[in-house]
């Protein structure tokens, strides 16, 4: 079986064909690259699928709650979570429109496209192309993010550059995403090998595949990981050294510097939570493709690794909720409150209010304190 997950999909698929300097549909037709391996088991088939069905519903259900305890939490309407909320949606299209496929490759056998005909040709192109765009959406997004949680901390006397702005910024990371992937929906077409269909990326035969799969394959990578992590590492580096160096504005009390110490430190956590595990998850398909792509004989490569490779990428749709819960505890509050069958909790909401309203208020009525504070 071979699962397509992320940004890799045109690339994982090279290793159905063979590397031949002019590919085409006929070309598709008469050579495969590796010999289908053999049918897995019933039983290996039935914990593939529960693995994916699992992972499939806590993306459908955690991705879900977190716009919903977005959209009723008041606390939580900031640019950060409004950019969360984004990767989110762009999670729950990538579930929808690719893990019901993932299932069916399962069981339609190596390699092979489950759905054919007209449907067939529209989904092959739709499917990548979707899964495609929600991860460049969620780079974005994590980006953007920690440049707003730069301004935040390091810069907080200026005027934060996506205050105001966060649907623009939205708009510009989804039209970004669109048009990076607009060659899938040319390239992938549904071509016919011994009675199954295959969904590839095909080129043209005047153009030579195996230097635009590279080229593209590349291009992909500097622009979607190299660039956003190198900017993730250096605004995260300088947000961590501010944190070793910070002194809260005078006029606050110990208690209320302390709370926003506090704070800043649990989200900027959270957010190094995230993108830890995004990168993580995609650090063994990343090293899956450059083996296909570069490497002659990857048909010693197992189908477990690769299925391995493609289930852990899948995964991290799901991760991302958790982690929230855990570092958030208005994340926390706002999903207890969600079961208690629309009764709010006002005693939370009262202390939380409560609290906010100290700290605004501080610099007026809590002036006498002005000393360092011990922060820990």
């Amino acid at each position: 079986m071979l699962v397509l997950s992320g940004t890799f999909s045109s690339i994982m698929q090279l290793e159905s064909l063979n590397h031949t300097p002019n590919f085409s549909i006929s070309a598709a037709n008469s050579v495969l690259m590796c010999p289908v391996p053999t049918p897995d088991s019933t039983a290996s088939n039935i914990a593939k699928t529960i693995a994916y069905g699992l992972i499939f519903l806590l993306s459908i259900v955690g991705n879900s709650f977190i716009l919903l305890i977005i959209y009723k939490e008041k606390d939580l309407r900031s640019t950060t979570n409004f950019l969360i909320a984004n990767m989110s949606v762009s999670d729950l299209l990538a579930s929808v429109f690719f893990m019901p496929i993932a299932i069916l490759e399962i069981h339609n056998g190596h390699r092979s496209w489950p759905i054919v005909g007209l449907t067939g040709s529209i989904l092959c192109k739709l499917v990548y192309f979707i899964h495609d765009v929600s991860v460049a959406v969620s780079v974005e997004s994590l980006t953007f993010i920690s440049i707003d949680r730069f301004c935040g901390i390091v810069q907080p006397h200026r005027r934060k550059p996506f205050v105001g702005r966060v649907k623009k910024v939205v708009l510009f990371i989804w039209l970004n995403a669109l048009v990076l992937h607009s060659p899938f929906l040319y390239a992938f077409q549904l071509t016919n090998y011994k009675e199954k269909s295959y969904c590839l990326m095909i080129w043209p035969t005047s153009i030579d595949s195996s230097l635009v799969n590279k080229a593209f394959f590349l291009t992909l990578i500097v622009i979607l990981f190299v660039l956003p992590l190198g900017i993730i590492v250096v605004v995260q580096s300088l947000i961590i050294r501010k944190f070793h160096r910070q002194k809260m504005p005078r006029g606050l009390s110990c208690e209320a510097r302390l709370r926003r110490h506090r704070r800043n430190r649990k989200v900027v956590a959270m957010v190094l939570a995230v993108i830890v595990v995004f990168f993580s998850c995609w650090s063994p398909i990343i090293v899956y493709s450059f083996i296909v792509l570069f490497k002659r004989g990857t048909c010693s490569v197992s189908v477990l690794f690769r299925f391995i490779a493609s289930f852990i990428v899948e995964s991290n749709k799901a991760w991302n909720f958790f982690i929230y819960l855990i570092f958030n505890n208005t994340y926390r509050r706002a999903l207890a409150n969600l079961f208690r069958c629309g009764k709010k909790n006002v005693y939370n909401g009262e202390i939380s209010s409560h609290a906010r309203q100290i700290e605004i208020e501080a610099p007026q009525a809590l002036n006498t304190q002005e000393g360092d504070c011990l922060y820990y």
